[in-house]
């Protein structure tokens, strides 16, 4: 609920979008996890946060 709240506050937060994607796929909630991914992508598309998307999708792949 707080990265929740980080999240909407801030878009770009990649820290919390991590940070919950990485607790999402040690929960074994993998869907819930590609859809945090997905999420920030759609969120952060056409800026410099693109790049961060790309890390952190291939962060999700490489864990779950």
């Amino acid at each position: 609920a707080c990265l929740d709240e980080i999240i909407d506050s801030n878009k770009s937060n990649y820290d919390a979008y991590r940070l919950k994607m990485r607790l999402q796929v040690k929960s074994g909630d993998i869907q819930a996890a590609g859809e945090t991914v997905a999420e920030f992508r759609a969120a952060n598309e056409n800026c410099e946060f693109t790049y961060y998307a790309d890390v952190l999708e291939i962060e999700y792949r490489k864990s779950s």
